[in-house]
C-alpha cells in the first residue's frame, strides 16, 4: 500500500473514478497537492515526529484532511504511516491514531479499490500482449569504468527512498562491473550523528548491499577550501 504515495494526478487519471479522491474544488485540489508534498517528511527520520505532531494537531477537530471525502492525501499520508510499521503508535499521538485506524476501517473497501487500479494502471493490463522489459542501461557506461555512490545523509534511519537508491546503484555497479561507495553527507552536523551512521550501514548489509568503502563528505572539506581561497581566485571566479 506504501506505493498509493507516489501516485501523480491527474497523470493516474483511471484513479479519480474512486470516489472524490482529488477533491471537489479548485481549493481542496490545491490543499491535496500540499499535502502530496507534506507526506515526504514522513520519510525522513529527523522529520517525522515534527510531522507527527503537526498532523495530529491539525486532525483534532477534523475526520479527514481535506473536505469531508477520503481523498489522495489522506491515502499519502496513512500509506506513508504504514510503511513505517506500527513503532510510531507509541508516541500517543491519539487524533493521528483515531483518523489512521478510521481509514483502515471505514474506507477498506476504497483502498482495495484504488490498490487494484494502480497495480493495473502501472503493469497495463489489456494493453498489450508482450512481455515487459525491465533493463535500464547507462548512456555511454563502459565496463569496469563505472563508479557510483549512495550519499545519505546521517541524520535518521534507513527508509523505503534510500533502499530503492542503493539497490538500483548496486544494480548498476554489478552490470558495469564497477564500484560502488557509500558517502555520507555530513554537512549538517546539528541533526546527524553515528547512531544512524551505524544503523544506516548495519540495514544497507541487511539488504544485501556490497560497497568498496565508506567516506564523508566532510573529508573533502580541506581541499575544497583550498580551491575556495587559491585556485578559485586565481581563475577570476570569485
Amino acid at each position: 500500500m506504501s506505493e498509493i504515495k507516489q501516485l501523480s494526478f491527474p497523470a493516474d487519471s483511471s484513479l479519480l473514478s474512486v470516489g472524490n479522491l482529488y477533491g471537489k474544488n479548485a481549493y481542496e485540489c490545491g490543499q491535496i497537492d500540499e499535502w502530496l508534498e507534506y507526506a515526504l517528511a514522513f520519510l525522513s527520520g529527523s522529520e517525522f515526529e515534527t510531522a507527527s505532531n503537526y498532523v495530529d494537531m491539525y486532525l483534532e477537530k477534523r475526520t479527514l484532511l481535506v473536505g469531508d471525502c477520503l481523498s489522495i492525501a489522506d491515502i499519502a499520508i496513512w500509506s506513508a504511516l504504514v510503511g513505517i510499521g506500527q513503532t510510531w503508535e507509541s508516541l500517543r499521538k491519539y487524533n493521528l491514531l483515531r483518523w489512521f485506524n478510521s481509514i483502515c476501517v471505514e474506507y477498506s473497501d476504497s483502498l482495495n479499490e484504488i490498490t487494484a487500479k494502480y497495480v493495473q494502471s502501472k503493469r497495463g493490463l489489456g494493453k498489450s500482449s508482450s512481455r515487459p522489459c525491465f533493463e535500464v542501461d547507462l548512456p555511454d557506461a563502459e565496463i569496469g569504468k563505472v563508479r557510483l555512490r549512495f550519499a545519505p545523509e546521517p541524520s535518521g534511519y534507513l527508509h523505503i527512498g534510500h533502499s530503492k537508491a542503493a539497490l538500483l546503484n548496486q544494480y548498476f555497479a554489478q552490470r558495469y562491473q564497477g564500484q560502488l561507495i557509500v558517502r555520507f553527507d555530513d554537512t549538517n552536523p546539528a541533526k546527524e550523528s553515528n547512531e544512524f551512521v551505524d544503523n544506516l550501514l548495519k540495514d544497507i548489509e541487511t539488504l544485501g548491499i556490497k560497497y568498496e568503502a565508506v567516506t564523508y563528505t566532510s573529508d573533502f572539506f580541506p581541499g575544497l577550501m583550498e580551491m575556495a581561497e587559491t585556485d578559485l581566485p586565481g581563475q577570476g571566479l570569485c
